[in-house]
């Protein structure tokens, strides 16, 4: 027997309100509920059957809706069939399936270029959300920190905290990247941005030198990063470790001073 079949699933227990619960929100799908009540989905799909709770409730076809179908399939596409008879194109297209309809390839083709010609956009033309040059925007970083972007020129955009650092302090140097003196990433003035190089910065940020919580809390779950969140909760456990280190740190400090005396 395999290890993996050794490790038995932690057994969900099902109240009454957590069983009224999914028979009202089951249709909108099983991993909803699954984020919903923070249980793993397969345990969502057992309890499902157990109760005899079916999936997506799909409401049926009426006879006005199934003649439309056949009469325009042949020239309509199924989203402009869809937005007349308040279907959705894949429901459309199911429908079609399972009823046998099909289209010639000379059918399918003239619906494409229809479509094609109602969708392009005519050469110049731009975008109403169009940005216009000097315009500030405000992005999110793949980090979740928030920085300002100005627009220079056509899809020419670059952080604002550089663009004005740069024009009082002259290009950034190679090798060196600009950090948030305050921690506002926000405040784009040049005296709130100062030069450090990258290995600075990854250091500063992985708060190896200030003992962070969440560096400790790394060092804490280095084989188990899915119980991080857990030790960022426990602050007398992240201040213990955060303690071992600093000493750790000491005795370091001490043996490199002795042997140069």
């Amino acid at each position: 027997m395999t290890k993996s079949r050794n490790i038995q699933r932690e057994k969900k227990i099902w109240s009454k309100s957590d069983d009224r619960f999914l028979k009202k929100h089951y249709h909108y799908g099983a991993k909803l509920c699954a984020c919903i009540l923070n249980i793993p989905i397969y345990t969502v799909y057992a309890r499902a059957h157990k109760l005899q709770i079916s999936g997506v409730k799909f409401e049926k076809y009426t006879d006005e809706q199934i003649k439309y179908i056949k009469e325009n399939y042949s020239t309509m596409s199924h989203t402009e069939i869809g937005a007349i008879i308040g279907r959705s194109k894949w429901s459309v297209k199911a429908y079609a399936n399972s009823c046998g309809l099909k289209r010639t390839p000379e059918e399918s083709l003239n619906i494409q270029e229809r479509c094609r010609c109602k969708t392009n956009f005519v050469k110049g033309h731009l975008p109403k959300n169009t940005k216009s040059d000097f315009e500030i925007t405000i992005r999110t970083s793949h980090c979740g920190s928030f920085y300002k972007w100005i627009r220079l020129s056509v899809a020419n955009w670059t952080m604002l905290h550089v663009y004005n650092w740069e024009n009082a302090n002259g290009p950034v140097p190679e090798g060196k990247i600009l950090r948030s003196i305050s921690g506002d990433t926000l405040d784009c003035s040049p005296e709130n941005w100062k030069l450090v190089d990258r290995a600075e910065h990854l250091t500063l940020n992985s708060g190896r030198s200030t003992l962070e919580d969440k560096y400790i809390a790394n060092i804490l779950t280095i084989r188990s990063k899915e119980m991080k969140p857990v030790y960022l909760q426990m602050p007398e456990l992240l201040d213990l470790k955060r303690n071992e280190l600093k000493l750790r740190r000491t005795i370091n400090e001490l043996a490199e001073t002795s042997k140069t005396n």
